[in-house]
């Protein structure tokens, strides 16, 4: 029995190691399996930002397009206004020249018949003779 006894300690010291090491063991697994959690979790959400990143990169690339597109149409929009305005400038100028060469040959008829003829009125001849200088 004796014998058996100083087995004892020995098969206590081995029965710790055995729970110790299987602590370990499990410790480790455990380590592991949360180790596997937390990667598979942070590649997930490094996909997400991946994700995240080319659409933000995609509405913004989008973004500098249309802006580019607005200014070149502003552009042309600048350039379309600045020949209509020189357009209508011209069109009002010819359609100014017209109406006064109208009206001075109008006033030239009348100055014509006049002088053929004696006025009612010296102020009247006065305002057509003056009104013909100004044209002239």
């Amino acid at each position: 029995m004796l014998k058996n006894f100083n087995n004892v300690p020995q098969r206590i010291s081995e029965e710790q190691e055995k729970i110790y090491k299987d602590e370990e063991l499990n410790t480790k697994n455990y380590i592991i399996d949360e180790t596997k959690k937390k990667e598979k979790e942070l590649n997930g959400y490094y996909i997400y930002c991946q994700d995240f990143k080319n659409e933000y990169n995609n509405y913004f690339n989008s973004f500098i397009k249309e802006s580019e597109d607005i200014k070149k149409d502003l552009k042309d929009l600048q350039i379309q206004y600045m020949d209509d305005k020189i357009l209508l400038g011209n069109k009002r100028k010819m359609e100014l020249d017209n109406m006064l060469h109208f009206y001075k040959e109008k006033l030239l008829d009348i100055k014509n018949h006049w002088d053929t003829k004696n006025f009612c009125d010296d102020n009247l001849k006065n305002i057509v003779y003056d009104i013909l200088n100004v044209i002239n």
